[in-house]
């Protein structure tokens, strides 16, 4: 099993990452503090070329949950959760972002995302940098 922390802030669609920075910082990053990690896309791609699936988040819906291929087709049951997990972010309950002053907001990550448009991400599906604002919201 591969548990991976992944950011809802930056939608289901796109398939990004925040560049490798040893040195990095997300509250150095962007005052919000939102500006980090990994889409669960990005993940999904990731993990499933080399034979992982997707098969479940925890509660709070910041951790996947991924099992090898070969595992999931040995259990109806977790065929079954991988086939039908749910990848939707658009509601998600944790409000940890923080204003220019430092102070929890309380707001959905995804207005808040919008105050950096300009901070860099890497498309891992291509290795194009791409930018936050880039980013598709439709879903």
């Amino acid at each position: 099993m591969v548990v991976l922390e992944v950011n809802p802030v930056f939608g289901e669609l796109s398939t990004v990452s925040v560049p490798r920075d040893d040195s990095f910082d997300r509250r150095a990053a962007h005052f919000s503090h939102l500006c980090w990690g990994t889409s669960i896309s990005a993940y999904t791609n990731l993990t499933g070329a080399r034979g992982f699936k997707l098969i479940g988040f925890n509660q709070k819906r910041f951790n996947a949950f991924f099992l090898n291929e070969d595992e999931v087709a040995r259990s109806r049951v977790l065929e079954e959760l991988a086939a039908n997990v749910a990848i939707d972010f658009s509601n998600w309950q944790i409000r940890e972002g923080r204003s220019s002053t430092g102070d929890l907001t309380l707001a959905q990550s995804r207005a808040l995302v919008r105050e950096f448009p300009d901070l860099p991400l890497i498309d891992v599906s291509n290795g194009n940098v791409t930018s936050v604002g880039a980013l598709d919201f439709s879903s």
